[in-house]
């Protein structure tokens, strides 16, 4: 995706990121924290960092497995499970010109959520601005993990997206319109 937003900048992709397949993303809601949470920092900082952020002091203990506490892990934090994403500025650093691959290999860790906390903060002389999604009046209403439930994703998708639902209504109808 890094060399994607390279080689076609007239897309004006601002993030890269990733997000679980069983993972319901409320658009219009992730947009708005957004731009209420973090507008400024968008704007003017290049190196940016997102998601439901778990400190590395956080993730050590039992609570989190222990997972932080491997030596091998050396984010100040990362961005757990649903979805997290990197700025296109900071994707094409860490993934393209400022990180070496030396040091790519050095801080490679098991696990896509700590790779890409270790990845955003792999150059030491760039630190990331993170995008905490626990954080903010809508932090916690970005997203739902569906748990591999469709009738819980349509539910979810429904809700933020009712006109979707009478269009596929319709649908049914001049499909059995037609078949009869």
């Amino acid at each position: 995706m890094a060399m994607l937003t390279r080689q076609h900048p007239q897309l004006q992709i601002g993030f890269v990121g990733k997000i679980d397949s069983d993972n319901f993303v409320r658009w219009p809601k992730f947009f708005e924290y957004l731009q209420q949470s973090a507008r400024k920092q968008i704007d003017t900082i290049p190196f940016l960092y997102g998601g439901y952020a778990i400190h590395r002091n956080v993730c050590k203990g039992n609570v989190y497995g222990r997972v932080c506490a491997n030596p091998a892990f050396i984010a100040t934090c990362f961005a757990s499970g649903a979805m997290a994403y990197v700025s296109t500025a900071l994707a094409q650093h860490v993934y393209m010109d400022g990180t070496t691959l030396e040091r790519k290999r050095e801080v490679w860790i098991v696990g896509e959520d700590m790779q890409l906390g270790n990845m955003a903060y792999s150059d030491g002389n760039v630190t990331p601005y993170v995008i905490n999604h626990r954080y903010g009046k809508l932090g916690g209403y970005i997203n739902t993990h569906c748990f591999n439930d469709p009738a819980l994703y349509r539910r979810e998708y429904y809700k933020i997206y009712p006109d979707q639902n009478k269009r596929m209504e319709v649908d049914a109808e001049l499909l059995n319109a037609t078949t009869k």
